[in-house]
C-alpha cells in the first residue's frame, strides 16, 4: 500500500514537472514569436540599429524617409513636388538622405516641424535639432535614431527654385526602368515605390494590378509607362491575357489594341516595349505606334530587344522624344552586380546611363547598393521623361549611346 501511494505520488509530481516545462516552454516560443516580429516592424528595426545591427540602417532609413515625406504631403505638397536626393555623411560611413519641399506661403513652418516630429515618432524617430534659416522663411531639421543621422529635411514657405542658396554641380545621371508591374500588388511593389530616388515604373497593361500600382505609383511620384507587349521573333505569342502588338495586324486593329492597354495604365508619361523584337524592327509598325504617341503626347521608351530596331530613326522622323536602353541588369540574377558596376561605369564616360531591371526581390536588393554606390560617386538619379532625347542629342554631337 505505502509503495503504491508513494508511487502515485510520484507520478503526480513528474506530471506537475512535464506540465511547467510545457507552459515554459511555450511562453518562450510566444516570446521568441513576439520577438521576430517585433524585429521586422519599423521600431523593431531602430531598436537593432541602436544595438549595434548596422544592417538595419537602409531600412530604417526607407522607413523614416516614407513618414517624413507622408508629413509633408499632409501639409498641402505634392508628393512629385519633394525633392530627395543623398550624400555621404560627415564621417563618411552613411547615406544621409535630404528631403527639400515648398510649402504654402501662408503656411506655417512651426506646424511643418510638429507634423515631422509626429509622423516620424510613429517609427521610432526623432528630430535631433530644427534651425530657423533665411530670416525664418525656412527651417532645417536633421532626423533620425538618437545615434544616428539618416535625414536632413528643408523646408521653407516660397519656392527653392526662386533663390537657390547655392547650386551643386550636376553629376552623372542615372535612369531605371523596372519592368514588368502588374502581376502582384504586394510588399515588394510597395518597397519599389518607396525607395527615395527617382525610378520608372514600366506597366504590362490589363492584369490584375495594372490600374492600381499606376494610381500608386503617381501617389509615390514615380512617372509610369505603359509596357505594351510586341510580337518578338519567336515564341511569347498572344496567350490572350494581355494586349499585343503584331506585325500583321491591320491600322485599325493596332490602334485599337493600344488605345484598350492605355486604358488600363492611367497617368504614364509614354510607352515601352515588352519583347517585341520582331515589331521594334519593322518600320510599318513602329511609324503607327509613334503615330499614337504623337496624338497622345508620349514619350517611347525602345527597351532595345533587338540590335535591328528602328525605333530611334522613326521615332526622331515623327517627333516623338524617345530613349533607349544601355544595359539589361538582372536578366541573370547572378550577373545583377556586376551589371550595375557597367552600369556606373558608362555613366561616368558619357554623364548619362539608362538601364533595365524587373521587379524581383533579389533585384531589388541590388538596386539599393547601386543607389548607395551612386550616392557615393556624386550621381543623381532621374524619370526618363528627363532622358528621352538627351541620348539622340548626344549621339548627334558624335557621342556613343
Amino acid at each position: 500500500m505505502g509503495d503504491g501511494r508513494s508511487r502515485r505520488k510520484s507520478t503526480g509530481k513528474n506530471a506537475a514537472r512535464l506540465v511547467r516545462v510545457a507552459w515554459t516552454l511555450a511562453a518562450l516560443a510566444i516570446v521568441a514569436i513576439v520577438a521576430v516580429r517585433y524585429s521586422q516592424t519599423p521600431k523593431g528595426n531602430v531598436f537593432l540599429l541602436e544595438s549595434g545591427f548596422e544592417d538595419r540602417y537602409d531600412r530604417v532609413q526607407e522607413d523614416m524617409g516614407g513618414r517624413i515625406v507622408d508629413a509633408i504631403s499632409s501639409l498641402g505638397v505634392k508628393r512629385d513636388e519633394i525633392v530627395v536626393d543623398m550624400e555621404l555623411s560627415s564621417e563618411k560611413r552613411y547615406l544621409v538622405c535630404n528631403i527639400r519641399a515648398d510649402i504654402p506661403d501662408d503656411g506655417s513652418l512651426i506646424q511643418a516641424n510638429a507634423a515631422v516630429d509626429e509622423y516620424i515618432a510613429v517609427v521610432g524617430g526623432v528630430v535631433h535639432s530644427c534651425r530657423e534659416k533665411q530670416e525664418g522663411r525656412a527651417i532645417e531639421m536633421e532626423i533620425g535614431t538618437k545615434q544616428h543621422i539618416t535625414h536632413r529635411c528643408y523646408l521653407r514657405r516660397g519656392t527653392f527654385r526662386e533663390k537657390p542658396e547655392k547650386k551643386k554641380k550636376e553629376g552623372p545621371v542615372i535612369a531605371i526602368v523596372v519592368d514588368d508591374f502588374g502581376y502582384f500588388n504586394n510588399t515588394l511593389v510597395k518597397e519599389f515605390l518607396g525607395l527615395g530616388v527617382p525610378l520608372t515604373i514600366s506597366v504590362i497593361p490589363e492584369l490584375k494590378y495594372s490600374e492600381k500600382i499606376c494610381a500608386l505609383a503617381k501617389e509615390a511620384g514615380k512617372e509610369i509607362l505603359c509596357h505594351m507587349p510586341m510580337e518578338p521573333e519567336s515564341g511569347g505569342g498572344d496567350g490572350g491575357e494581355i494586349p499585343l502588338v503584331r506585325a500583321d495586324m491591320e491600322r485599325g486593329e493596332m490602334e485599337k489594341t493600344m488605345a484598350r492597354a492605355l486604358k488600363t495604365t492611367p497617368h504614364v508619361v509614354g510607352m515601352n516595349n515588352h519583347m517585341g523584337s520582331k515589331a521594334t524592327a519593322d518600320r510599318r509598325v513602329m511609324g503607327i505606334v509613334m503615330d499614337l504617341c504623337r496624338k497622345r503626347d508620349l514619350l517611347f521608351f525602345d527597351s532595345l530587344t533587338t540590335p535591328k530596331s528602328v525605333v530611334r530613326e522613326v521615332a526622331d522622323e515623327a517627333g516623338v522624344a524617345n530613349a533607349r536602353n544601355d544595359i539589361f541588369l538582372d536578366n541573370k540574377a547572378e550577373d545583377t552586380r556586376e551589371n550595375m558596376k557597367k552600369l556606373l561605369s558608362i555613366a561616368e564616360k558619357r554623364g548619362r546611363v539608362i538601364g533595365v531591371m524587373h521587379v524581383r526581390s533579389e533585384s531589388l536588393q541590388e538596386l539599393k547598393w547601386l543607389v548607395r554606390e551612386a550616392g557615393k560617386r556624386g550621381m543623381r538619379f532621374s524619370g526618363i521623361s528627363g532622358m528621352a532625347g538627351v541620348q539622340a542629342a548626344a549621339a548627334n554631337q558624335g557621342g556613343k549611346t
